[in-house]
C-alpha cells in the first residue's frame, strides 16, 4: 500500500491522505488550481500513460480522461522535462 500525506508548516505536522489509485514512480507531478495532477509514470512493469486528479478538499484521487487535441498537442511540444541539469 502506497501512503501519502500532507505537510502542515504551520504546525509542523504531516497527516495521511488517500492513497493514489496506481503505484507509480518516475511520475510527473504538478499544482493546477487546488489540485495535484500525477502524469504518467512507471509502475514497475510498464510505462504509465494515464493522469490521476487529487483533490484535497473531497480527499479523493479521480482518473482524468485525456484527449489529444490542438492545444494538448501545443503544451506537449513545449513541455521538455530535465533530469540532473540536462535536457532529456
Amino acid at each position: 500500500m502506497l501512503v501519502f500525506g500532507r505537510y502542515d508548516p504551520k504546525t509542523d505536522t504531516w497527516t495521511l491522505v488517500a492513497p493514489i489509485s496506481s503505484p507509480r514512480d518516475a511520475v510527473g507531478v504538478c499544482l493546477l488550481g487546488d489540485k495535484i495532477y500525477a502524469v504518467g509514470g512507471y509502475d514497475g512493469q510498464q510505462y504509465l500513460n494515464d493522469v490521476e486528479c487529487y483533490d484535497p478538499q473531497s480527499n479523493e484521487w479521480s482518473k482524468v480522461r485525456v484527449t489529444e487535441n490542438r492545444i494538448t498537442r501545443k503544451v506537449l511540444s513545449n513541455l521538455h522535462v530535465e533530469e540532473g541539469g540536462r535536457k532529456v
